[in-house]
């Protein structure tokens, strides 16, 4: 069963998403919230508040989920004022933004995901009216033959379409990331890319984060997360960082032990390096003309 009730660790990848889901519900029921999810607990369910409480190093993933997702919903609204009129959210997990952004209603949002995620989802949020119109089409991501369909999800404007990818690139390996990279590039005049960027290098994770992600290991490994999308094709042209998003809110790294500790310990420039390596960030095709968008 997809996210059951009892679950108390990740049995696979669906269930980042109610891990995920949990942390925007803890988020919104603080009151000096950075966004309010009120759907969050209803998608996240027992499972997920069970998943999100049995995690190592709580408090920095939890300041780290609401930075990225904070981030994302910054460049999300500003592509829309540019002239986006489609969201094309691939693995879109549970995330609720066309319920909770003020989008115009002109938007077209269509959500990409396995259709056992979709079909919990659906049935989760019945009843519940979006702010735009919202699409779901079940496919499998990973699936080599994913990668024509995507020419017609864009639709015929490319110039009015984002893609969106939140807290998906991990999950995939680096040919599967290559592949949808090069699929998206395809479509040509794509208004942008935004997704979540996490460039730690290539380094293990540490055995507790082994042992908890067991059943969903990240699987993108790469020494430097720009270089490898550069190659693809692909360039930043807009990014957010999460010390910049922590500066924003006034939400400085939690003072976590050792973490935390050891970060305020550090010279204000190292400080601010460590905490560039994560955030988000909006992705144009290398050709594209970055002073038109």
């Amino acid at each position: 069963m997809l996210f059951a009730a009892n679950a108390k660790a990740l049995r696979h990848v669906g269930d980042t998403a109610a891990w995920v889901a949990a942390l925007r519900a803890a988020e919104s029921a603080r009151p000096d919230a950075a966004f309010t999810d009120a759907l969050a607990a209803r998608l996240a369910g027992d499972g997920g508040l069970r998943i999100a409480a049995a995690m190592p190093d709580r408090a920095e993933t939890a300041w780290g989920v609401v930075m990225r997702t904070v981030a994302i919903d910054r460049l999300l609204l500003e592509a829309v004022a540019r002239g986006v009129t489609r969201v094309l959210s691939l693995g879109a997990g549970l995330d609720a933004r066309p319920y909770r952004l003020a989008l115009p209603g002109v938007v077209r949002w269509i959500e990409v995901d396995r259709p056992d995620v979709l079909e919990y989802k659906a049935a989760r949020l019945d009843g519940w009216q979006p702010n735009c119109s919202v699409e779901r089409i079940a496919a499998d991501l990973a699936d080599p033959a994913f990668g024509p369909r995507l020419t017609s999800l864009v639709g015929d404007d490319p110039a009015t379409t984002c893609v969106l990818t939140e807290g998906v690139v991990p999950y995939l390996d680096n040919g599967a990331v290559a592949r949808l990279a090069h699929a998206l590039a395809a479509a040509p005049g794509l208004a942008a890319w935004i997704l979540d960027y996490e460039n730690a290098g290539e380094r293990p994770l540490p055995a507790r984060w082994a042992r908890a992600l067991a059943a969903a290991p990240p699987r993108f490994r790469v020494a430097n997360w720009f270089e490898f999308f550069n190659a693809q094709g692909w360039r930043a042209r807009q990014v957010l960082t999460s010390g910049e998003m922590a500066d924003a809110l006034a939400r400085p790294f939690p003072r976590t032990v050792p973490h935390g500790l050891l970060l305020r310990l550090l010279p204000a420039e190292w400080r601010r390096g460590v905490l560039a390596a994560s955030g988000a960030v909006r992705l144009e095709r290398a050709d594209s003309d970055a002073g038109t968008r």
